[in-house]
């Protein structure tokens, strides 16, 4: 259901049913959804744009972001070291050449 809710500056905005108010933009960030809106031409101030409240949730998934990026690296990594090959093997169409650089490059 939607209704209507005052903010701050004593103006009326259309707010959902989770209360967070729909005719404002920006941060699409703190609401969970696949989907995302084009970028608004209104500027506002970036106290006025985000409240507190909903500034630490989107500081706090940011910094989960972050934090799950350094393992999903670490789990590509991993993965690559069971399924990958790390011995080189020189392709120029002499088999003698190739062998002679591939021996070269084990050392």
């Amino acid at each position: 259901m939607l209704s209507m809710m005052k903010i701050a500056d004593n103006r009326r905005v259309l707010v959902g049913p989770d209360g967070v108010p729909l005719a404002r933009a920006g941060y699409d960030a703190v609401a969970t959804s696949n989907r995302r809106r084009p970028p608004a031409s209104v500027l506002r101030h970036e106290d006025q744009e985000l409240l507190l409240e909903r500034r630490r949730a989107l500081v706090a998934t940011a910094r989960d972001v972050r934090r799950n990026y350094s393992i999903a690296a670490w789990a590509i990594r991993k993965h690559l070291d069971y399924v990958s090959t790390f011995t080189f093997h020189a392709r120029t169409g002499d088999a003698g050449l190739n062998k002679r650089v591939e021996q070269f490059v084990r050392g």
